[in-house]
């Protein structure tokens, strides 16, 4: 089970993806492709849980990383 949060603006600007892995801990040997995509994956953000989907402190992460890319474009 993986779960893959997306976010597009309005004006079509993507954030980088948050991809949630079902485990316990988190391993890169779960990622035996990387090298041959790292120039598109190196920015997008990895990370696990127990049931594979999101839950109250990834959600709150989320919205700290939201945050702090978003806020540079925040027009005022």
């Amino acid at each position: 089970m993986i779960t893959v949060v997306e976010t597009i603006s309005e004006d079509r600007m993507a954030l980088p993806p948050l991809v949630i892995y079902k485990g316990v801990a988190h391993y890169m040997r779960w990622y035996p492709h990387l090298d041959l995509l790292i120039n598109i994956c190196k920015s997008w953000n990895f990370t696990h849980s127990k049931t594979g989907w999101n839950n109250s402190f990834l959600t709150v992460a989320w919205l700290k990383y939201f945050d702090n890319i978003t806020k540079k474009r925040l027009v005022t």
